[in-house]
C-alpha cells in the first residue's frame, strides 16, 4: 500500500504540467467567477468577505473532486504500460492495489486543497487552528470519498474490457 501510494504521488509530483494545471486551474477559476460576480452579490450584514468567500467552499470541493478523480485515470495507463498486469499477478491482495492508489489519489486532492487553502486571508476569512483541523478532515474524508468513487468507476471499466475477447 505504502510503495502504490508513493508511486502515486511521484508521479503527480513528476508532471509538471498536472502540477501547474492543478495549481492554478482553480485559483484562476475562483478570481475569475469572484471578481466578476463580485458586484451582484450582496452579502448579508454582518457577513465576512464578499463573492470571493461565497464561492470559496465550493471551489474547494471542485478542487477536491477533479484531483481525486482525474488521479485515478492513472490506471487506465497502467493497464496500457504493462504495471497493473504485474501488480495484480504478485502475492499480494488485491486490496492492496485498491487501498495504495485510492490513498494516493486522497492524499494529492488533500495537499491540493490545503495549498489552496493559503488563499484565505484574500477574502478576509479567518477559520482558527479547529477550523482549519475540521476542514482538513472534511477534504480528507471527501477525497477518499471521491478517489474511491474514480477508482471503483475505472476499476469497472477496466474489469469489462479486460474480460472482452481479442
Amino acid at each position: 500500500v505504502g510503495a502504490l501510494t508513493t508511486r502515486e504521488i511521484l508521479k503527480f509530483v513528476r508532471d509538471r504540467s498536472r502540477v501547474l494545471g492543478a495549481l492554478a486551474q482553480p485559483l484562476a477559476l475562483w478570481l475569475l467567477l469572484g471578481l466578476g460576480f463580485q458586484n451582484t452579490f450582496q452579502p448579508p450584514e454582518g457577513a465576512a468577505g464578499g463573492y470571493g468567500a461565497f464561492l470559496f467552499p465550493g471551489i474547494l470541493a471542485l478542487v477536491l473532486l477533479f484531483t481525486a478523480i482525474f488521479s485515478t485515470i492513472s490506471i487506465v495507463e497502467e493497464r496500457a504500460s504493462g504495471f497493473l498486469q504485474a501488480v495484480l499477478v504478485a502475492p499480494t491482495p488485491r486490496t492492496a492495489l485498491v487501498f495504495g492508489t485510492t490513498l494516493g489519489g486522497t492524499l494529492i486532492a488533500t495537499v491540493q486543497a490545503l495549498l489552496f487553502l493559503g488563499a484565505l486571508p484574500l477574502v478576509d476569512l479567518s477559520p482558527g487552528w479547529l477550523g482549519v483541523s475540521m476542514v482538513i478532515a472534511i477534504c480528507l474524508l471527501t477525497g477518499l470519498a471521491f478517489t474511491a468513487l474514480g477508482f471503483a468507476s475505472r476499476g469497472r471499466w477496466t474489469r469489462r474490457e479486460a474480460s472482452t475477447p481479442s
